[in-house]
């Protein structure tokens, strides 16, 4: 592994055989190197490389599911983890398994996902592979993994991605889904020319008292959505509208104001790129906090969306 840069490898694979023959020898080197070794998959494929390795000592395992909940605490959590290893003295290489989840919306969120992290940790000595199983993953995701990745490793081998895009072309390139279908329904709380923060907050914290969220997650939706709105009331330009719907499994809000929006393709997912001149760290906090995140431009002025699915309490 090069000192100092990412490399970032996607092992596309159509049988377990497939899988195991390209991944133990992957683990097993880094444990041989002496670097902090980890697995971040979905329990059948754990099972699957723990038999394989046959105890192997020095390979730590982890859900994919707790590691792959929202992209910018992922983000995060993979600076921490690197920058505490790198302190003493360890490189990192992990097999990671995405949980990409169902439907467009979340499809893309770890499409983009899998392009920002080649910015976010470009510095490090950290190599991640990041597993497809293309029995199961839709042909969009798929068709992603090989626009995001330097590397791809298939039937044994690993080459160079000459279909490989830079992180910022592939997120701009990305089709743009519009409105939610929620959207077509009557929003339960809407307001228009917003000039009270406090007020917003309060509106949203009462048509959410009686859903089927739990106190702490509306608490952190609210206080997500305010950020966003501050974002709008500070560096669009007015009026700014907030909308809100709310269904037994998910609840959903636009903020949309006159302006021209955000121009960083990276806006949100960093936590050190929260210049006052653009508002990047509420955007932030609004993607550590909530499922989904989305902007979109339209001539009409910049709408960013928020989206966190029900936790009942």
């Amino acid at each position: 592994m090069t000192s100092g840069v990412y490399v970032h490898d996607a092992l596309l694979y159509d049988a377990d055989q497939e899988l195991l023959g390209d991944a133990v020898p992957f683990l097993r080197a880094g444990v041989d190197a002496g670097e902090t070794v980890l697995v971040a998959c979905t329990e059948p494929t754990s099972a699957l490389l723990r038999e394989a390795l046959d105890g192997q000592p020095g390979v730590g395992f982890g859900s994919s599911e707790a590691v792959f909940r929202r992209p910018a605490a992922t983000i995060l959590a993979f600076q921490q983890l690197l920058e505490r290893e790198l302190a003493g003295g360890r490189r990192v290489r992990v097999l990671g398994e995405v949980a990409f989840g169902e439907g467009p919306a979340s499809w893309s969120e770890w499409m983009r996902y899998e392009a920002v992290i080649n910015h976010a940790v470009a510095r490090y000595p950290f190599w991640g592979v990041c597993l497809y199983d293309r029995r199961r993953l839709p042909d969009e995701v798929v068709a992603a993994a090989e626009r995001t990745h330097p590397y791809l490793r298939t039937g044994g081998t690993r080459v160079a991605n000459p279909r490989y895009l830079d992180p910022d072309a592939f997120l701009r390139q990305l089709p743009d889904a519009g409105p939610d279908p929620l959207e077509a329904a009557q929003p339960v709380l809407e307001v228009q020319g917003l000039t009270s923060l406090w007020q917003l907050r309060q509106q949203l914290h009462a048509r959410l008292a009686g859903s089927a969220f739990a106190s702490e997650t509306i608490g952190e939706f609210v206080f997500a959505v305010s950020e966003v709105a501050t974002n709008a009331l500070r560096h669009g330009r007015p009026p700014v509208a907030v909308r809100a719907w709310v269904t037994p499994s998910r609840v959903l809000c636009a903020v949309t104001d006159r302006g021209a929006g955000i121009e960083d393709s990276f806006a949100g997912y960093l936590p050190d790129r929260g210049e006052p001149s653009t508002g990047g760290r509420g955007l932030w906090l609004a993607r550590m906090l909530c499922d989904h995140v989305t902007l979109h431009r339209t001539a009409d002025g910049f709408t960013v969306r928020l989206a966190t699915a029900t936790r009942p309490s």
